[in-house]
């Protein structure tokens, strides 16, 4: 009997748990349904309380209503319509408006539903749209010196913010948001996200950014959109036209995996998250999902810091990023708005590398996008952060991050004709005494009051950093020494490598064949303008 009653207990128990799972099932496919057939909202959700809109530009809002409905805007006194289209979506385009720190409302009424609403706490200013993989997306709770940044967030009442969810990633475009992980917000330690888990909300570089900027033009508010997702790679930002413009690279070709899924649902929910984290790169689906809603919206600019998921595709990125920035622009319709980026860190802990350069490779690839206009780089080669509790792929100076991407803003956005507003930039180089006893004088542009040194070391191995190298025509690398030459605008780099040529056929066949600098996964910058600010690599 005792037997008996413990077999039972096993059934029942089994049954419990199949019940339970079939439950579970049963849940997941009604959200999925729920989500099917949700009718889409009256005001798109990327419109809310607190928002900015753009100034000085006309600004559509728009979202959907019943056939033959005609909505109308309402802002002060003044008033704009809009009918429906054939697809449900009304478009109210607001003239220009400038600036101002005095808040408004927005109503919406509908002429034939009972739908209406009043969007509250409205300011006019720059809006900017935040981008990228995880050094985008790290909080402000999680930089150097978190505490102070979240306690000050109460003293820019004008900056507001908006952070996208990453609920959902799409096969197809999506009109509006599926997931939000922060409606527009006033800032305050809370909704900058003190208490909150790292990696949700809010993005630090974007923060600090938009503090930065703040600090120089009090009175202009500033919307900042945090769109943006760890891991993950350009592709999965690039729409099928900017995707068809460039090579894809066979699976092998990465660490990565790029495997597209077509043969998938076509739209993501938070049950396939864990596997979307994994499966980073799947093209266009966060394009789709977080990128298109916003597809009409006027806006300022861009920021974006991303790259790492694509260390080791460095051809298709040299073609891929900056099809995307000119795909981006034309789908948003603002014309050249400027794109400032961001130029990897130093790090070491992302697991193998699939070459042995492909992280320095992949920094030079980045700088194509700096063939089109209105597009800057600001340079976080001298940030590497050996202590980060979240890897070393994951420096928390982000202040200086965004301070350098403000000095951009001056130069695209403002444009106050800033005199050091970028590092250092290599132009051209001469051999004025060739192997074995090198030397070579390097000009540079951007050089504010003249190129400086300053002390830096390697934290690692020696062959994991870099500085200096003169490379040869038998294919040999030599570290080489450096000093500011007249004038202070160029750099002097000397090698002597005598004792290499052992007879004097060696030394009539070798030739100074290239020139490096900070060549390594953690370069160690030592050469900055007077303003501070560091050379870039080359």
């Amino acid at each position: 009997q005792e037997k008996k009653n413990h077999n039972n207990e096993e059934f029942y128990s089994e049954k419990r748990r199949t019940m339970r799972a079939l439950y579970c099932l049963i849940s997941i496919l009604l959200i999925c349904v729920v989500k099917a057939q949700q009718a889409p909202p009256f005001l798109s959700n990327i419109f809310g309380d607190n928002m900015v809109l753009q100034r000085d530009k006309n600004v559509s809002i728009w979202g959907w209503s019943v056939a033959n409905d005609v909505v109308t805007v309402a802002i002060s006194e003044n008033k704009y319509s809009s009918p429906v289209d054939s697809n449900g979506k009304w478009t109210v385009v607001i003239p220009p408006t400038p600036s101002s720190i005095q808040a408004v409302e927005i109503s919406i009424t509908s002429q034939l539903s009972d739908q209406s609403m009043t969007v509250h706490n409205v300011l006019f200013g720059d809006v900017y749209f935040c981008g990228g993989q995880s050094n985008m997306q790290f909080t402000v709770n999680s930089v150097f010196n978190a505490s102070e940044a979240l306690a000050n967030a109460g003293n820019y009442p004008n900056i507001r913010i908006f952070t996208v969810g990453q609920g959902t990633a799409s096969n197809s475009p999506q009109e509006y948001l599926d997931t939000i992980e922060q409606p527009w917000s006033v800032p305050s330690p809370g909704t900058l996200g003190d208490g909150a888990t790292a990696f949700t909300y809010f993005s630090a570089v974007c923060w600090f950014f938009g503090v930065e900027i703040q600090q120089r033009y009090p009175n202009l508010p500033l919307g900042l959109i945090s769109s943006n997702w760890g891991g993950t790679q350009v592709q999965a930002w690039s729409s099928a036209e900017a995707l068809a413009a460039c090579p894809q690279p066979s699976s092998s070709s990465s660490h990565v995996n790029t495997n597209s899924l077509a043969s998938s649902p076509e739209v993501y929910g938070d049950e396939k998250i864990g596997q979307i984290k994994q499966e980073a790169g799947m093209n266009g689906i966060l394009y789709n999902a977080m990128t298109y809603p916003y597809f009409g919206i006027a806006l300022t600019g861009f920021l974006w810091y991303q790259a790492e998921a694509n260390v080791g595709q460095t051809e298709l990125y040299k073609c891929l990023f900056p099809a995307m920035i000119s795909d981006w622009r034309a789908s948003f319709g603002q014309g050249d708005v400027p794109f400032l980026f961001v130029q990897l860190a130093p790090y070491t802990t992302d697991g193998p590398l699939p070459f042995p350069y492909s992280l320095p490779d992949m920094r030079l690839a980045q700088t194509t996008g700096l063939m089109l206009p209105n597009v800057g780089m600001a340079s976080a080669i001298d940030l590497g952060d050996t202590g980060s509790p979240f890897t070393d792929i994951h420096p928390r100076n982000k202040q200086t991050v965004s301070a350098r991407l403000a000095l951009l803003a001056d130069k695209y956005v403002y444009k106050t004709n800033p005199v050091n507003w970028q590092g250092p930039i290599y132009v051209a180089s001469s051999v004025s005494s060739d192997y074995p006893n090198v030397e070579i004088l390097v000009n540079f542009i951007n050089t504010a009051d003249g190129l400086v040194f300053q002390e830096a070391s390697c934290p690692f191995n020696a062959t994991e950093c870099a500085w200096w190298e003169v490379g040869l025509t038998d294919g040999t690398w030599h570290n080489a020494t450096a000093a500011i030459a007249s004038g202070s605008v160029a750099v002097t780099i000397t090698v002597d490598l005598s004792s290499t040529a052992t007879n004097n056929n060696v030394k009539a066949s070798v030739q100074v064949a290239g020139l490096r600098y900070l060549y390594a996964n953690w370069p160690v910058a030592t050469l900055y303008n007077s303003a501070g600010l560091p050379a870039s690599p080359f």
